[in-house]
């Protein structure tokens, strides 16, 4: 259940942010859009980052060598973004949501081979939800809820830029479905209904 935890603190940042921007402060939607862009760069090192994480191999020294030059490289990225936004907090994102990439394949009860397909499963799940999100909240017209102003300070053009309403709600239901499937995944299997054994 911890698993699922930073997810769901993710998409209720969303939810508040979609349902009422300023109670956040005048910056929540710049923050959410940014964070959406952090998360793009993410979902393509989670796989190889989980795999590094899970390896029982190595000592934590040998992970953090091996992980370094994938956070560095994909921190490129988003150093870009922080240069162009004039903002250092991404960083801090970065980190956050790394932190939740990395609750994938860690229960202990499972076997090295487990915890790989968890951590590949997971992966491609995130990939599929990403894109699916994506897709439907282009296609399918969004609430705006309380984001009704259409200026909040973002560089740049494109969809996100002018109806940023469409990547907040993209946010929201995105990391409310990997906060389901991590609970989901990390349910122990003495939870799940008799059902689920036939």
């Amino acid at each position: 259940m911890l698993a699922a935890l930073p997810d769901a603190i993710t998409a209720g940042f969303f939810f508040l942010v979609w349902w009422a921007p300023q109670a956040l402060g005048p910056h929540a939607v710049r923050t959410a859009v940014l964070i959406m862009l952090v998360e793009f760069v993410l979902v393509h090192a989670a796989g190889f980052i989980g795999r590094i994480a899970i390896e029982r191999k190595l000592g934590l020294v040998d992970k953090l060598r091996l992980m370094l030059p994938l956070l560095l490289g994909y921190g490129l990225f988003v150093g870009a973004w922080a240069l162009m936004w004039r903002e250092w907090w991404p960083f801090l994102a970065f980190a956050w949501l790394v932190v939740g990439k990395l609750q994938t394949g860690t229960d202990p009860s499972l076997s090295q081979q487990e915890q790989e397909q968890q951590v590949k499963g997971f992966w491609g799940l995130s990939v599929v939800i990403y894109l699916l999100v994506a897709f439907v909240t282009v296609i399918v017209p969004m609430p705006r809820f309380g984001i009704t102003d259409t200026d909040y300070g973002l560089p740049g053009a494109g969809l996100w830029m002018e109806s940023p309403h469409i990547v907040v709600a993209f946010g929201a239901i995105y990391f409310s479905l990997l906060s389901l499937a991590r609970y989901a995944v990390s349910k122990p299997v003495d939870d799940q209904s008799p059902m689920d054994h036939c």
